[in-house]
């Protein structure tokens, strides 16, 4: 018979899994239906058209790292507009929505890794991963 410590840890584990899966389905969607629309908004961005021709024929690879850049400038668009990546009004063109669709998935990964981080460190102080 399992103790309440086991079932505690099993059911983290389990819910670290399923938002490990959650998470990637999520990037998988919006990487193949979402980030060509998304990039047709922002045609200043200067990194888009390097960044396309550079990892060229990677699939997937071009289409995460694609991602990741626009994550990161729907996170920090002061910076970028400030650098002179991206014209201020392309980043008010993008429809709220898909925005939303970005930050969101963006922040369900960190609570995802956050979760990650807290059932491991209480599997180690609890003595389990010893």
């Amino acid at each position: 018979m399992l103790n309440w410590t086991e079932i505690i840890t099993l059911v983290s584990i389990l819910v670290v899994v399923v938002i490990a899966m959650i998470y990637t389905g999520l990037i998988f969607y919006i990487m193949h239906s979402k980030l060509d629309r998304i990039e047709s908004f922002i045609t200043s961005a200067t990194w888009v058209v390097p960044v396309k021709t550079m990892l060229a024929g990677t699939g997937w690879v071009s289409r995460f790292h694609r991602l990741t850049l626009v994550s990161l400038l729907f996170l920090m668009p002061a910076f970028f507009i400030k650098r002179g990546d991206v014209d201020a009004r392309e980043l008010l063109l993008v429809p709220k929505s898909l925005r939303r669709l970005v930050l969101g998935t963006y922040m369900f990964g960190i609570a995802g890794v956050m979760a990650a981080t807290a059932l491991y460190l209480y599997l180690w102080f609890d003595g389990q991963l010893a």
